[in-house]
């Protein structure tokens, strides 16, 4: 049974037994209340009875005391009463039940009133006394008269204290009834609501129950029985249960297999929590370090970590380390402070691999820029004077064809170490820039002449807006950035094509734009056509000429600017690429 069904049951069942109770009440007090009718009916009738013989015989006291000198007195109020007892016959009709008395009443009351009403008409003066038999006969008369009153009180009166007794009954039925029905319905409803609460407080108790369970990592209750709204929260309780241990095992699975070190501090800087990598990294088992003061281990680093806290800032910061067997370690470590569980959260990583390699770069970079620069200048050297100085001797068309190809080798390798000598002034950050203000005209009228050759070989057309807006910049890395673009397009560009160059403004930043008519190039490799050593390649999948430098070097020196550089191309159409800087107000 659902939840809200047992909340509906709850209130419907004690109002539907209520409605039942208080029909039955209702029945009882109609019962109660025809009751007192009849006993206000009996006491009417004892009243109207007692009322009409007395006005009986007050026109038989009126016929019998009458003299000749008040007989028109006496017969009015003889009349008077006799209308009266008339009057009251009729109520009593009205009133009147099954009773024997009441019908002897009216008997009476009718022989009186012909009596009187036979002597009044007889219209005599005054009543002969010496007629022995009118008196007699009204003397009889009034006697049956009184006789009959008294019979009717007492049967009246009977009547009347056993209608007190019915009514005593009913109205202690009546008593009883709504007593009963008060506390039915209140054990009732009480019951149910006792029941409702029992059931769902045993699935509350079962849902903490596995509350309780689930944060002490223990086993679940089984789940429960139904299809009420608890019950599904129960079996969702379950599920979530499951999701979580899963996730945990993963989460222990990561930690155990992870190459990073981590690690958690509380707030007494003791460890409180250490994943298995550390015994890779310094030697040292997980439950050895386990509720030692970090300082033992961290040494100076802890003072780093302290500042997540007293900075609100997370900290990032390198340190080394010494192993259990003495060997330094290189490290990064990275510290976050919770306040609501009071803990540093820490992951340290092994950067000794990129300590090395950054070494090896360095020393590679200082072998490229001394170790084979300097040969290669010489090489250049010696072969232009074999080229070009008649004194060491003049070579045939075979040597002269060998000397060139050794020059065009020895300048493209000289190109290739410039590139890599820039790319790496570039990434560590020595590059500054010397910024000016030049306009458009200016960058564009110092860049064609490095590309002119390129375009006239090759019939290819450069067409330029014309603008005098100024660019904030340093105007030899920017046009290096535009002699490689505008090269590029040129060597990409079939025959006869054109290469524009436009310049707009736009979003606080003003953007030169380099647009060819080339093949265009494919949508695979624009997503990495600025990554190191990547080479453009043309629609029929030939690579041109290059080390694939040049286009991060341009995107380098434009962002160094503080601008960027994007390149969008459609298939067949052509190629564009926009440089963006940021706009100087003059």
């Amino acid at each position: 049974m659902k939840l809200w069904q047992r909340l509906a049951l709850l209130a419907v069942i004690p109002l539907l037994l209520q409605c039942y109770l208080l029909t039955q009440v209702k029945a009882a007090q109609e019962e109660l209340d025809r009751a007192y009718v009849e006993e206000r009916r009996q006491k009417d009738v004892i009243i109207l009875i007692s009322k009409a013989i007395k006005s009986a015989m007050d026109s038989l006291s009126d016929i019998v005391s009458y003299k000749s000198k008040h007989v028109q007195l006496k017969k009015e109020r003889s009349l008077h009463h006799l209308g009266r007892v008339r009057k009251i016959r009729e109520e009593l009709k009205a009133m009147a039940g099954s009773e024997e008395y009441i019908q002897k009443v009216q008997d009476v009351l009718s022989e009186i009133d012909e009596t009187v009403q036979a002597t009044i008409d007889e219209d005599e003066n005054e009543v002969n006394l010496r007629d022995l038999s009118k008196t007699l006969r009204f003397t009889k008369l009034g006697r049956k008269a009184i006789a009959i009153m008294d019979y009717a009180q007492f049967q009246q009166e009977m009547k009347y204290k056993q209608m007190l007794v019915v009514v005593q009954a009913k109205r202690k039925h009546f008593d009883e009834m709504a007593l009963q029905s008060a506390f039915l319905c209140a054990a009732v409803s009480f019951g149910f609501a006792a029941y409702v609460i029992y059931l769902t407080s045993q699935q509350l108790k079962v849902l903490k129950k596995n509350s309780e369970n689930l944060a002490r990592g223990e086993k679940l209750l089984p789940p429960m029985r139904g299809s009420d709204e608890l019950a599904d929260v129960d079996r969702t309780f379950h599920l979530m249960a499951k999701s979580i241990k899963q996730l945990s095992e993963r989460e222990r699975a990561i930690l155990k297999n992870s190459g990073e070190w981590i690690f958690a501090i509380d707030s007494k800087l003791r460890f409180s929590f250490v994943s298995d990598a550390v015994e890779k990294l310094l030697g040292a088992k997980p439950e050895e370090l386990l509720g030692q003061h970090v300082t033992n281990v961290l040494a100076e680093a802890t003072e780093t970590i302290e500042k997540a806290r007293t900075s609100a800032t997370d900290q990032v910061f390198e340190t080394n380390l010494k192993s259990n067997n003495e060997v330094p370690v290189e490290i990064q470590i990275s510290a976050h402070w919770s306040d609501e569980e009071q803990t540093y959260f820490c992951i340290a990583h092994d950067i000794g691999a990129r300590k090395d390699l950054e070494r090896m770069k360095q020393s590679f970079m200082a072998m490229v820029s001394h170790d084979l620069r300097t040969p290669v200048s010489a090489n250049l050297l010696t072969l232009d004077l074999l080229k070009s100085d008649p004194a060491i001797g003049n070579l045939t068309d075979r040597g002269r064809t060998l000397v060139e190809r050794s020059i065009a080798s020895n300048n493209r390798l000289m190109f290739l170490i410039n590139d890599l000598l820039e790319l790496e002034r570039l990434d560590s950050g020595q590059l500054t820039l010397d910024m000016e203000l030049v306009t458009f005209n200016d960058l564009i009228d110092e860049t064609l002449p490095g590309v002119e050759m390129l375009a006239k070989a090759k019939d290819i057309t450069i067409e330029r807006d014309d603008s005098d807006r100024f660019i904030y910049c340093e105007s030899a890395r920017i046009v290096q950035v535009l002699v490689n673009l505008i090269g590029n397009a040129v060597k990409f560009s079939p025959s006869g094509k054109r290469v524009f160059l436009k310049y707009a403004e736009g979003g606080g930043y003003c953007k030169i734009s380099v647009s060819d008519e080339g093949p265009g190039i494919n949508k695979d490799s624009l997503s990495s056509i600025f990554d190191k050593f990547t080479q453009v390649k043309e629609a029929s999948g030939a690579h041109k000429q290059g080390f694939g430098l040049g286009l991060e070097i341009c995107k380098k020196l434009v962002e160094l600017h503080g601008g960027s550089i994007a390149v969008s191309s459609e298939l067949g159409v052509g190629t564009t690429f926009e440089i963006s800087l940021p706009l100087k107000e003059v």
